[in-house]
């Protein structure tokens, strides 16, 4: 029995199916694909066990220290790998939820950190591929074009870098975030193809490979791409001066997008912002300097309007 009922439910695959108007072949696989999804992904579509949410907070100081903080959260956040670096500080817990047919377990990892350097930054973003893995999983990569060693083939990770830049007056600090894909989207469509191929067999109608490769792909960007769920915000020394995100303030930028917004085949999505300070010393020089300047321009001020004392008169002669 189908779990969604396409001819019924607006919202779902698109239009409802009009009774006497053909469906051209693409709609037609989207909504056969639609009608075994409850059989397929019975979990994905009731828990959305692949939801995560991303929020990341980074605050970069005059000195070039960098404050991170970062919060993953939801049903999917234990496919992620943990940063094990001692420079994270790192609290977990779990609930479990009531709002759906199967009670799902929400994970919760907050990390926190202070950095001497940009280029310290550990990771903080990344797929947990750590396994062993088996001969029929040897097989499924191999099938997806996925090639050993699987830590430097597959994988999903972030890389920070922080620099600056120093002038006779100013620095220029520059921000890059850099996300990354490779062999993920590969995997998921192999078995995703794999699954649907199977139940329209066991429904006695087979696909050909491009209905096939259309039906996972359009499951892949539709449903499963947008549930990981990125939020970052970076606050800047001095003035930001370029970036590719939205302002937040003279001093900070954000950025919001899911999976589903990577470039390059779903391959990479990068953050870039950069801000202009004076340096520290200059700082104080124009300080003093302004403090002096205001000292003399007050005692100037002072001397201008005080009175000035009564010439005394010429002598009288007893």
């Amino acid at each position: 029995m189908a779990f969604w009922n396409v001819n019924a439910a607006p919202g779902i695959g698109g239009r409802i199916r009009s009774q006497d108007k053909p469906m051209n072949s693409r709609t037609r696989s989207w909504h056969g694909f639609l009608r075994l999804a409850g059989v397929i992904f019975p979990a994905l579509f009731l828990s959305g066990c692949f939801e995560t949410r991303f929020d990341f907070t980074t605050r970069i100081r005059a000195d070039g220290k960098v404050f991170r903080q970062s919060v993953i959260e939801g049903p999917g956040a234990d496919l992620f790998k943990i940063p094990q670096d001692p420079k994270w500080q790192v609290k977990s817990s779990q609930t479990t939820g009531g709002g759906s047919v199967l009670r799902e377990v929400i994970y919760r990892h907050e990390l926190s950190g202070t950095f001497e350097a940009g280029s310290e930054i550990p990771s903080d973003y990344e797929f947990n591929n750590k396994r062993e893995w088996t001969e029929e999983d040897k097989r499924r990569l191999e099938a997806a074009g996925i090639a050993a060693p699987y830590e430097e083939n597959l994988f999903s990770r972030n890389r920070v870098r922080v620099s600056r830049m120093e002038g006779w007056f100013t620095v220029t600090t520059l921000y890059e975030e850099v996300f990354e894909n490779k062999g993920i989207m590969e995997l998921l469509l192999l078995d995703l193809k794999e699954e649907i191929r199977k139940q329209y067999e066991r429904e006695g109608a087979p696909l050909g490979e491009p209905e096939l490769q259309e039906i996972a792909r359009l499951r892949l960007e539709d449903e499963i791409l947008p549930q990981i769920h990125f939020k970052n915000q970076v606050e800047m020394p001095g003035k930001i001066t370029a970036g590719n995100g939205s302002g937040a303030g003279r001093s900070a930028m954000s950025w919001e997008f899911s999976l589903k917004d990577f470039q390059n085949n779903y391959g990479s999505y990068t953050l870039e912002v950069s801000s202009r300070a004076l340096k520290t010393p200059v700082l104080g020089l124009l300080a003093g300097g302004c403090a002096a300047a205001g000292a003399v321009l007050f005692f100037l001020i002072l001397g201008f309007l005080r009175p000035n004392p009564k010439k005394p008169g010429p002598r009288r002669r007893p």
